[in-house]
């Protein structure tokens, strides 16, 4: 005899019951129950570690018992096999090796697993799949962020002209092309999105003052997307849409990708590592087009300075705290690197 809790399969409500198995009859009795079968009609579950007894019965009814599992099984004249799995689940300190392990193999597949998957998906991504990335990345930002462009039309061309000689002596497949944009609470900036496009807000122009300043950054810009950094940041951070494209190679999850965009591009600072591509990449280009890689450590420097006095002025005026924390600057989607203007110079051959 042994105590259990029943459940007959057609309500959620518990019964307490008692089980007796008399002459392969097996009785179930409480509290205006009665139940009588066959012992060859109830069906001891295997045991899962130190969970109680589960004995499933005829038309879903079930019996959890309150006794150890021996003693039920004994009740039911079943035989107690202690399986290796079940002196696995058993045992804490399997248990606990085997969640350390999950997590640290968690961690590796976060740190190098998705990376790697990402790099591989944006290498083989056909350019009319990361083009509509690109379109519906650009528009949502055109949403939350973006405003047209107040730059003259003069200005415009001049940074254009200059943008298509850097171009032209890249590897880059047609159809690269230059943005402008009002670029409100992402301030004086630059973006590389999927599909080939560059983003160059008006507060970065100015912020730069000459052409040859802001084609070093777009020169920088034409580095990740070269190397394709927007795309596999966009993956990284869209696990969803990664495996989808990874296993069944659907295009359909293009639009649910291209939701994570304007977070992933503006809420997400590049790596060091592909800073540093980026960055070799647009000493090489300024070279090939007749200009010092100099340049760049000039940007760097009239960036960090147009930041440096905006902190001093939220300083001075605490009612503009709160503003200034909305705006996220070129350093916070381009991490500043130390020693990027010394590399930058030492390209150049300029102390």
């Amino acid at each position: 005899m042994f105590y259990a809790d029943y459940f007959d399969g057609k309500t959620s409500t518990r019964h307490r019951v008692t089980v007796i198995v008399v002459d392969g009859v097996l009785r179930i009795k409480g509290d205006q129950i009665l139940v009588k079968m066959a012992r060859a009609e109830a069906n001891l579950q295997s045991r899962i570690g130190d969970t109680p007894a589960r004995i499933e019965l005829p038309n879903n009814g079930l019996l959890v018992a309150h006794a150890e599992y021996s003693a039920v099984s004994h009740e039911l004249g079943a035989v107690a096999v202690k399986t290796l799995a079940h002196r696995v689940e058993s045992n804490r300190g399997v248990v606990f090796a085997s969640l350390i392990g999950l997590i640290v193999a968690g961690w590796f597949f976060y740190k190098y697993g998705i990376p790697l998957a990402a790099r591989h998906v944006a290498e083989n991504m056909p350019v009319g799949v990361e083009r509509e990335l690109g379109r519906y990345g650009l528009e949502s930002l055109d949403k939350i962020a973006f405003s047209p462009s107040r730059l003259t039309a003069e200005r415009k061309a001049e940074i254009q002209a200059g943008f298509g000689e850097l171009v032209a002596k890249t590897k880059l497949p047609a159809g690269v092309r230059l943005e402008f944009r009002q670029g409100g609470w992402i301030d004086a900036n630059a973006l590389a999105l999927p599909g080939q496009i560059v983003v160059i807000t008006d507060q970065l122009v100015e912020v730069l003052g000459s052409t040859d300043r802001a084609l070093a950054v777009l020169a920088h810009e034409l580095g990740h997307v070269e190397r394709r950094h927007g795309l596999r940041r966009l993956l990284e951070s869209s696990m969803v849409g990664l495996a989808t494209f990874v296993i069944w190679g659907d295009a359909s999850s293009v639009a649910a990708v291209a939701a994570t965009l304007p977070t992933a591009l503006v809420h997400a600072g590049y790596s060091r590592d592909a800073e540093n591509e980026a960055d070799e990449y647009a000493f090489e280009l300024l070279k090939q087009t007749g200009r010092a890689p100099a340049l760049f450590a000039e940007a760097m420097d009239a960036i960090e300075a147009h930041y440096a006095a905006k902190a001093r002025s939220a300083a001075d005026e605490p009612e503009t705290k709160s503003k200034q924390r909305l705006s996220l600057g070129y350093f916070s989607t381009h991490p500043d690197s130390e020693g990027r203007s010394a590399r930058a110079r030492a390209a150049a051959g300029t102390p």
